[in-house]
């Protein structure tokens, strides 16, 4: 009786780790490594916007903003991205960062405006400021460009490197030169030093 009751309990562990581990190893089942983390839609902006239609404005800014901040989304993603932002700080009373995201819209595309039609008039007004103060950003501060700056004549020559230095040497051997080797003008006349003392 006892062998059976622990052959019947070795099969159900044996089947539950099998079935883990088929469970596991299955095509289409999550990486172990993606446990706990929430997945990203196929398109994350027209989630993004779903979220919006919906009013639930926290859950667009957390699904936008690290991909915007990342550098995930390109071209008019990006700005779907960043105008989906902005109308969304704004119902969320946050008009500066409602601000700054239009702002960001802006500087990608100049010309980009929102739908009238589409756009409430609250998310209308601050995109006009947005485009004021950026506007007036750019009147008051125009790009600067530094000022070129000239280019580096060639290195100055080491002293050994100068044509004067080596003339100056030149002279002086010679003259020394001259000194050693001249046929002497009296001085074969002169005595000779006395010779040293004997003991």
């Amino acid at each position: 009786m006892r062998n059976s009751n622990l052959e019947w309990r070795r099969s159900v562990v044996v089947s539950i780790v099998v079935s883990y581990m088929s469970l596991l190893l299955a095509p289409g089942f999550p990486p172990r490594a993606a446990w706990g983390q929430t997945a990203t839609p196929a398109d994350p902006v027209a989630a993004a916007r779903d979220h919006y239609s919906y009013a639930r404005f926290e859950e667009a800014i957390a699904l936008l903003q690290p991909l915007v901040e990342g550098k995930q989304l390109q071209g008019m993603k990006l700005l779907e991205a960043k105008e989906v932002l902005a109308r969304s700080y704004v119902k969320l009373g946050n008009t500066d960062s409602g601000k700054n995201w239009f702002k960001e819209l802006l500087r990608q595309d100049r010309t980009w405006e929102p739908d009238p039609n589409l756009v409430p008039p609250d998310e209308l007004d601050v995109f006009k400021m947005a485009r004021a103060e950026l506007e007036a950003e750019t009147r008051v501060t125009p790009p600067s460009t530094p000022p070129p700056t000239p280019l580096p004549g060639p290195p100055p020559k080491p002293v050994w490197k100068k044509w004067w230095l080596w003339t100056a040497v030149g002279v002086a051997t010679g003259v020394v030169v001259y000194l050693l080797t001249r046929d002497g003008d009296g001085d074969e006349d002169l005595p000779l030093p006395p010779p040293p003392p004997s003991r």
